[in-house]
């Protein structure tokens, strides 16, 4: 009963991520990931022989992989984006403090 309990729980998580996929970030993602690792740990932990439902749950569970994966890898690639323009702005700004401390002189007129 704990199980099949823990079970619909995390199907319901997922469902509830899934449905909102485009619009979640990746914290979200990352804590259904932990919960989903939590629940097969003590699934593992328990050793006793899933009932056939759960096993049915185990892989309704599983259908949504494909969609959090891409969703993840989405994310990923928005990240490396990002860190790639960061890194060019910083180039540029580099460029362009040298050049203007190079051609650029300061006088102090005393009278």
């Amino acid at each position: 009963m704990i199980i099949s309990t823990a079970l619909d729980q995390l199907k319901h998580e997922t469902v509830q991520l899934v449905q909102r996929l485009e619009n979640c970030d990746y914290e979200e993602l990352i804590h259904l990931l932990e919960r989903r690792d939590q629940v097969l740990e003590e699934l593992n932990q328990l050793r006793l022989p899933l009932v056939e439902s759960q096993k049915v749950t185990l892989k309704e569970i599983g259908i949504y992989d494909s969609a959090i994966l891409n969703r993840m890898n989405q994310l990923m690639e928005e990240a490396s984006i990002g860190l790639q323009r960061l890194n060019e702005s910083q180039h540029q700004k580099r460029a362009y403090e040298s050049y203007a401390s190079a051609g650029s002189y300061f006088i102090d007129r005393r009278n």
